[in-house]
């Protein structure tokens, strides 16, 4: 008779040899790495997994990859045609995300815009969409300006000393998204002032949620999940406090509201939602202020911090940028001693080199490897690849930027590819289709209007000793670059 324990190794067996069957299966035309069992084939990736991903697709000369990521059937894409197809074309097919168990924690079990799923999704964005829509907060470069203007100004004050220049964009990006929503903002010189310790339990509740959200093996494997809710529920506070900060502001926004004069966002929807007579859409106010805080705060305020160290960097760079920027502030007759911002977004169209700059860097050094997962609904063939129902399709945004099939010489920053090419075939850094981001003009803009002025009022300098910052990337969610400090000279 079969013992226990001989009968749960015959089933460990079966189980290993079905999975590694599955996980082997052969498709048309198409090339079949050799997965193992339980593992698929994460044996094939290094820690650095958008390098080593990158590299096996180049060995291989193509630009779709399907893998097994665990238990997660992937197919991993990096050309634009197929993209389209996907994202644009089949965009009814590819809608919802692919869920994990990350994305379920850090996007309130999958409710807000960037998670959810189905009729929720499209509810969701066609109430953010009539909001953002609404006439009376439609123009926001005040804001950015203004922000901008005390940035400056805090900056100025650190003249020829070698400063990290983190906390002063973290503080950019975060107010300029705290004061289009809620109407706070946190002080540059961390003055203590009204509702001080409620934005600052915010912001440092989004950075400790970014820091964490990276996927893992339990996102990987579904015997897992459980585990990793435990360890949430109980020793990841981050989103509890997150949402506490919201449920407050809220809550003194419903005391203080002008229904005839919306302050922000957040008076917005509680009108357009009409709270008096539906309280039950409260929590649909307050994910939408989650969400807008937890997608729109890290990418803009990483890139402003690539475009600087890529500036400090190439020097020649950065005199062709102040060169353009003084013909807009000597024409203008700008006044540079009333004001810190000399430039403005209705002079975009006038700086093309600076715009270049901006967009080189976003190739160069894009905000992450990866767009969001998206999951196929149904099996579908696009351009002779099979995608069966539940597949993972992963954008492999990084792959793209750094492809030779894409770009001449990808691996240098020649911010002139841009200056007579938008490279939209390619280039589509907010990605694309009907679910891309729904904030992509306010993160240009924000980006602009900073990066424009930082270069009229200061000469980025390395400090002695350095002859280049280190461009490699800070391994995450997103790609951060390493610590580093700058000297700003005055102009």
């Amino acid at each position: 008779m079969l013992s226990v324990l001989n009968i749960l190794f015959l089933l460990l067996v079966f189980y290993f040899v079905y999975d590694y069957n599955k996980k082997n299966k052969r498709y048309k035309n198409e090339l079949t790495l050799r997965a193992l069992p339980v593992l698929g084939h994460l044996h094939l990736l290094s820690r650095r997994v958008h390098e080593s991903l990158f590299n096996l697709m180049n060995q291989y000369k193509i630009k779709t990859i399907r893998l097994w990521l665990g238990d997660n059937p992937t197919l991993v894409v990096m050309d634009p045609e197929i993209l389209q197809e996907i994202y644009v074309k089949n965009f009814s097919n590819f809608n919802d995300r692919f869920e994990l168990p990350v994305m379920k924690w850090s996007s309130n079990d999958y409710r807000t815009l960037t998670c959810a799923a189905g009729q929720d999704w499209k509810d969701t964005k066609s109430m953010v969409i009539r909001v953002f829509s609404n006439i009376k907060i439609r123009q926001v470069s005040h804001i950015f300006e203004d922000q901008c203007q005390k940035m400056i100004k805090a900056m100025k004050n650190q003249n020829g000393s070698a400063i990290n220049i983190k906390p002063f964009t973290q503080k950019y990006t975060f107010n300029n998204l705290c004061k289009y929503l809620y109407s706070l903002e946190i002080p540059y010189d961390n003055t203590n002032v009204a509702n001080y310790q409620k934005i600052e339990g915010l912001l440092k509740s989004i950075l400790k949620i970014w820091e964490i959200s990276t996927i893992k093996f339990a996102d990987m494997f579904k015997f897992l999940s459980p585990l990793r809710d435990v360890y949430f529920s109980l020793f990841r506070p981050e989103i509890s406090i997150l949402k506490k900060y919201i449920n407050e502001i809220f809550q003194d926004h419903l005391k203080t509201i002008d229904y005839e004069n919306p302050r922000d966002l957040m008076d917005i929807l509680i009108t357009e939602l009409d709270i008096k007579k539906h309280p039950e859409n409260i929590s649909k106010i307050e994910d939408v202020g989650f969400d807008l805080l937890i997608a729109g705060y890290e990418s803009s305020n990483l890139t402003v911090q690539w475009v600087i160290l890529m500036i400090a960097n190439y020097p020649e760079v950065q005199e062709k940028m102040y060169v353009e920027i003084k013909s807009i502030i000597d024409s203008q007759n700008v006044d540079k001693k009333s004001s810190n911002v000399h430039i403005r977004l209705q002079n975009r169209n006038s700086t093309p080199y600076v715009n270049a700059v901006i967009k080189e860097t976003m190739r160069y050094k894009p905000s992450g490897p990866f767009n969001l997962p998206r999951k196929a609904a149904n099996d579908i063939t696009i351009k002779d690849i099979f995608i069966p129902k539940g597949t993972q399709i992963l954008h492999f945004h990084y792959g793209m930027m750094k492809s030779e099939d894409f770009w001449l010489r990808p691996n240098e920053f020649l911010p002139e590819r841009f200056i007579n090419d938008n490279h939209s075939d390619v280039f589509f850094p907010f990605s694309l289709g009907n679910r891309n981001c729904i904030g992509v003009n306010l993160a240009q803009d924000q980006i602009y209007i900073l990066v424009a002025n930082i270069i009229s009022n200061f000469k980025l300098k390395l400090p002695p000793g350095v002859d280049k910052f280190d461009e490699t990337e800070c391994l995450g969610l997103a790609f951060a670059p390493l610590p580093f400090k700058i000297i700003l000279e005055n102009r």
